[in-house]
């Protein structure tokens, strides 16, 4: 498994004539980062502002990764603002909040690392946003005359991934219930189970005849599957009327290929 940090790297603000942010690059970075952006409110009313923080580098994930997990952080602190969690930071589609992720605290008077609650948000769903996948952090007064500042030093999109591997899975056939099958009921079918070492995106069971090498390709296709985790159980079934070779002792063979696109042989 690997581990990434998505961070955004723009940002728009839900007024410009009363939101103005300076060092705008220093919240272009995780959450470790000791230098921030400042966003000032000098709007004379204690209405509700917005900063937006956008433009997260998916593309830096590797191609054919596996998600696994993510969490959502934003760094900063504030200043005359509200604090209270009805304002606190949250993710938005565009300007449309999205449901279940605000979160369970606020920023306070000294730095502090807020995590983000994704609700039912997927991954997918995320990178589908794509630019428009956004961190709104409120700027509101909380007095009519003191002017509001937030101060950002940066947010993140952790991610923890794994990469399709490059080796072959390694498929391991169980004991079938049956080693002789015929056209009598009761005797026409046999199952045979199996497990892969890898998540298989693809797999499929082939019989040969006994003296023909079995390779992929090659007999009769009997069952073909899609996404079988590892470790999980894959069902062969075997019927008399797929043998179309004729009576004699059969082979039959599993292949599946992981996400990286490696096949078994």
């Amino acid at each position: 498994m690997a581990t990434i940090r998505l961070v955004p790297s723009t940002y728009a603000v839900s007024s410009a004539s009363y939101l103005s942010v300076s060092n705008a690059q220093n919240m272009y970075a995780n959450t470790d980062s000791p230098t921030y952006a400042t966003i000032t409110n000098n709007n004379a009313s204690t209405s509700s502002r917005y900063l937006y923080l956008r433009g997260f580098n998916f593309s830096d994930i590797p191609a054919g990764a596996t998600i696994n997990s993510f969490t959502i952080k934003v760094k900063g602190y504030e200043r005359s603002l509200a604090t209270g969690t009805s304002y606190a930071p949250r993710l938005a589609n565009g300007t449309s909040a999205l449901s279940g992720t605000t979160a369970s605290e606020n920023f306070g008077t000294s730095a502090k690392t807020i995590t983000i609650p994704t609700g039912a948000l997927t991954w997918q769903q995320i990178v589908n946003y794509g630019a428009n996948f956004t961190i709104l952090i409120y700027v509101r007064r909380n007095s009519r005359n003191t002017t509001g500042y937030a101060y950002i030093y940066g947010a993140e999109i952790e991610v923890d991934y794994t990469l399709p591997s490059e080796e072959p899975p390694v498929i391991t056939i169980g004991t079938p219930d049956k080693t002789r099958i015929s056209d009598e009921s009761g005797h026409d079918e046999c199952i045979c189970t199996f497990t892969a070492d890898q998540t298989l995106v693809q797999w499929e069971a082939r019989a040969v005849k006994n003296g023909v090498m079995p390779q992929r390709g090659v007999g009769v296709l009997v069952e073909t599957g899609t996404n079988l985790a590892a470790g999980a159980q894959g069902r062969i079934s075997v019927v008399d009327e797929e043998l179309t070779s004729g009576d004699g002792v059969y082979l039959i063979a599993v292949y599946g290929r992981n996400a990286g696109g490696v096949w078994n042989e």
